[in-house]
Order: structure tokens, then C-alpha cells, then sequence
């Protein structure tokens, strides 16, 4: 009996690790999203664009994605996808607006 709990503990202490580990990729995901955001800020900044142009365009570039999305469900997929790729790991993107 005293196996099978070592078993279980050992199953329970490697899930652990796993999950402390995929939250550790997802921060650091996260935060390199937020650098690059300010990054693209302070470039619009320099350019003279207004951040709310930009912010409009993404808006409607958000409903395009959206009426993609409902034109691939009709014909019977599942759903369109937006990845970015960095060399740690890839972030799906489900507006643009993040």
C-alpha cells in the first residue's frame, strides 16, 4: 500500500513542477507581449501616429478576424488561429487587441 502512495505523491510532486513550470513560460510570454507593446508605442510616438488611430485600425482589424472566424465555422472548421512566434515558446492571440 505504502507503493501506491509513493507512487501517487510522486505523480503529484512531478504535476506540480509541470504546471509551476508552464506558468513560469506563460509570464515570461506575457511580459515580453507587454515589452513589445511598449516598444510599438514609443516607435508610434516618434513617428508622430496617434495611438488611437492605431488602436481603430486593430478594432476593425479584430471584426475582419471575426467574420473570417464565423466564414470558417460555416464550412465546417473549427476555428481561425493567430500565432506569434518567439524563440521561447509561441502565444496565441485571440484579439488584437491584447
Amino acid at each position: 500500500m505504502s507503493d501506491g502512495k509513493g507512487k501517487f505523491v510522486s505523480l503529484k510532486m512531478r504535476l506540480k513542477e509541470r504546471l509551476t513550470s508552464a506558468r513560469r513560460k506563460q509570464q515570461i510570454l506575457d511580459r515580453r507581449i507587454e515589452e513589445a507593446h511598449a516598444m510599438a508605442m514609443m516607435c508610434l510616438r516618434t513617428q508622430n501616429v496617434h495611438p488611437d488611430a492605431v488602436k481603430e485600425a486593430l478594432r476593425l482589424t479584430d471584426r475582419y478576424v471575426s467574420t473570417l472566424n464565423e466564414c470558417v465555422q460555416v464550412l465546417g472548421g473549427s476555428q481561425v488561429e493567430i500565432t506569434a512566434t518567439f524563440p521561447d515558446g509561441k502565444v496565441t492571440i485571440n484579439k488584437l487587441l491584447q
